[in-house]
């Protein structure tokens, strides 16, 4: 799974090197900052190279999110055994964790959930997170031309703090911020009337809280009949 990909001294253009077969995974976050945000205050090596964010790449390749800590300390997921790196890093954000929506709790069962994409990051927080379109859960690749109509999401949040907004992203633009949510769970469904099916697209939720906490879904792709000719 590709590291920080647009930190110094870690390059990766996509372009030159992704693989259909074995890259599916890549990760938006970890301690040093956001890969997907060179503006974020978040950030403390993840900023050098706005040309590499992983946004610019996900509309060509088919990327599952995940985040992961980098705290180097032994203890994954929960780095120096703080909510943060305050002691170390410098931003209040958590070590940043993958979580992975698996059949069961075998070996063999979260390792193909990863290899489908059905998969999250946060921050660190233990949030809840399911995401679909159409009925096709987070991580999907729907071939195009068999959906009709307008596009149909379904979102469920379980937070632990407050949630400030959520960001629902199509095509590497925002397409509709919800605000003033001030729970710590959220249930809706929301309609696409622009949807084309003929077209390559996909959408994917970046949900905030109000301790600074994040998480981002994996996407979910339509394949356009153009590009499968």
């Amino acid at each position: 799974v590709p590291h920080h990909s647009n930190a110094d001294q870690f390059l990766m253009n996509f372009d030159a090197f992704f693989s259909r077969k074995y890259d599916r995974l890549v990760e938006v976050y970890s301690s040093w900052g956001r890969a997907d945000d060179v503006s974020s205050d978040m950030n403390l090596n993840n900023d050098k190279f706005p040309q590499l964010e992983i946004t610019r790449f996900m509309r060509k390749y088919r990327f599952g999110l995940i985040a992961s800590s980098d705290g180097h300390d032994g203890n994954p997921g929960n780095a120096s055994l703080c909510g943060g790196h305050r002691y170390f890093l410098g931003h209040p954000n958590g070590s940043g964790r993958a979580v992975v929506l698996a059949d069961g709790l075998s070996r063999n069962s979260v390792f193909d959930a990863l290899k489908q994409r059905r998969c999250y990051a946060t921050t660190g927080t233990p949030m809840g997170l399911f995401f679909s379109v159409n009925g096709h859960e987070l991580g999907s690749v729907i071939e195009g031309g068999s959906e009709t109509g307008p596009a149909e999401l379904k979102l469920v949040v379980k937070a632990v703090d407050n949630i400030t907004r959520i960001e629902l992203i199509k095509n590497g633009n925002i397409h509709l911020t919800l605000r003033d949510i001030e729970s710590l769970g959220l249930e809706t469904e929301i309609e696409d009337p622009e949807f084309d099916s003929s077209e390559d697209s996909y959408y994917y939720v970046k949900v905030f809280q109000e301790d600074g906490e994040m998480a981002w879904s994996s996407p979910v792709y339509f394949v356009g009949e153009k590009t499968r000719r």
